[in-house]
């Protein structure tokens, strides 16, 4: 890629501010790659996930918005959300898996794999206070047997009011494996 007119950014403090569900090595493996200013940019995240080595590539085309400009981006669409969301990283001695995302200009989620020895509500409690320090304020939770809920309302840059619900849940006959789910809305 280098031969070809790409260049490593070195101060990528646009592509790190994003948030969401992280691991706590994500950061600082994560390379980021850029065509131009404008972009395509590109960011290649390795992690080790049950000894196997899984590679995330994010691709970034937006020339308005894009990981490589010097100024910060403003909000375009779904692929910002995560500008949002406070960094969640996976408790000590945990880790995250199979990290997805999608949505629209209103509407966006993020789904994860966790594997942990810690109980579901010691799980949903770790994350509670990750999204409280972000500044997000918890206005409704609950639980079943195996499903812990709440409901969180944000304020983004630009004063629009978001709302969000974070899931947890055990996956079926395993001892030590979760589903975590954001789903995330503007108003």
């Amino acid at each position: 890629m280098l031969n070809q007119g790409w260049f490593e950014r070195e101060d990528d403090h646009n592509f790190h501010r994003s948030g969401g569900f992280q691991n706590r090595y994500e950061t600082s493996l994560t390379k980021l790659f850029c065509h131009s200013e404008q972009g395509p940019s590109l960011a290649v995240t390795p992690s080790i996930v049950a000894e196997v080595t899984e590679v995330k590539l994010s691709l970034n085309d937006d020339p308005d918005n894009g990981s490589c400009l010097i100024e910060p981006p403003r909000f375009r669409g779904y692929e910002d959300f995560s500008v949002f969301i406070p960094r969640l990283l996976p408790p000590d001695e945990a880790t995250f898996s199979s990290i997805r995302s999608g949505g629209d200009r209103e509407d966006y989620y993020q789904s994860v794999s966790l594997l942990a020895d810690l109980d579901l509500a010691a799980i949903a409690a770790h994350f509670a206070i990750q999204l409280e320090q972000g500044g997000w304020i918890c206005r409704d939770q609950g639980q079943g047997e195996s499903l812990i809920w709440s409901f969180w309302t944000f304020q983004t840059v630009e004063n629009r009011n978001g709302q969000a619900t974070f899931l947890a849940r055990k996956k079926l006959e395993t001892s030590s494996q979760y589903l975590l789910d954001l789903l995330l809305e503007l108003a």
